[in-house]
């Protein structure tokens, strides 16, 4: 590859870690995990996704699950942070990338 020239969006192999969340569940962390997060969550909507669904609520409550449950595998969040306050950012950030 070019220098300059982007790569293909992967799945990453390392866990991350994000050390807030905000009151809205967006992730907060140093520099790496958050363009990580965003990398991920293209990835996942791209892999599990038919290209044919006309708009996000097209998409079946399963597919929304497999891909929440795929991106957590890659990201460690604090205890004390809702599951549900990350995943509904997530489901949002999914349906702006879709």
């Amino acid at each position: 590859m070019k220098r300059g020239e982007r790569g293909l969006n992967q799945f990453p192999d390392d866990t991350y870690a994000i050390t807030d969340v905000s009151p809205t569940g967006q992730p907060l962390a140093l520099e790496e995990p958050l363009p990580k997060y965003r990398n991920i969550i293209g990835f996942c909507v791209r892999d599990f996704l038919d290209i044919t669904i006309k708009n996000w609520s097209g998409v079946s409550n399963n597919d929304k699950m497999k891909i929440s449950d795929k991106i957590k595998t890659r990201f460690q969040f604090p205890r004390n942070v809702p599951e549900d306050l990350v995943k509904a950012y997530t489901m949002k950030q999914c349906a702006v990338s879709f």
